[in-house]
């Protein structure tokens, strides 16, 4: 007699029963592993965006840097120019000036000339007032120098003479007069200077 094997029921909650959720074999992720694999995903592609924005910013700031450098940079080398050239402009215009009066002292020196010798002097008297006002116009002034204390910056002494009763290094006399101009002296003043002597 042949013996006939009869199947087994499935028994319930088993891997074979329609409808019902079994276990991922080999531990393989299910669904929510995977949303959790995603977030995780999220959070390192902001940290990647973040030291993004921090190397751009830091670039940035380096650019902003750099160009105010740049500015600076050029403010001083405007400046530099612009003094080089007005330095050299009043260089220019002293020179000029100078031998200008080196003309006017000619007229000068005409006049007390033909003025100690009795001549009739009134035209280069007008020529040297109308020399004068168009110096003064041009910012020329002449330095102070009779009875003024000494000063190497405006008076060239060229003689001394003694006098025991003034200060040492009183300007005694005016040998020629001296120019300045805007602060800048044009030529010093020629000057005799006082000293003591062998007083004590």
């Amino acid at each position: 007699m042949t013996k006939t094997e009869t199947p087994e029921d499935p028994t319930p909650g088993s891997g074979g029963s329609p409808g019902v959720e079994t276990e991922a074999p080999n531990g393989a992720s299910g669904p929510s592993s995977k949303r959790e694999g995603g977030h995780e995903d999220n959070l390192g592609g902001g940290t990647g965006l973040e030291a993004d924005l921090e190397a751009e910013r830091r670039r940035s700031q380096d650019y902003e840097a750099k160009y105010k450098r740049a500015l600076a940079d050029y403010a001083n080398l405007e400046r530099r120019t612009t003094t080089a050239i007005q330095n050299g402009i009043n260089s220019e215009r002293d020179s000029l000036l100078r031998d200008f009066l080196e003309i006017h002292d000619d007229f000068v020196r005409a006049r007390d000339a033909y003025h100690s010798g009795g001549s009739e002097t009134a035209g280069l008297d007008s020529i040297i007032r109308n020399v004068d006002t168009m110096l003064k116009r041009w910012g020329v002034e002449t330095i102070k120098a009779a009875e003024c204390t000494f000063d190497p910056r405006l008076h060239e002494a060229m003689l001394t003479k003694t006098e025991p009763d003034l200060e040492e290094q009183t300007v005694t006399r005016e040998l020629r007069k001296g120019y300045i101009t805007h602060g800048r002296v044009i030529r010093p003043a020629l000057v005799e200077i006082s000293t003591k002597g062998g007083a004590e």
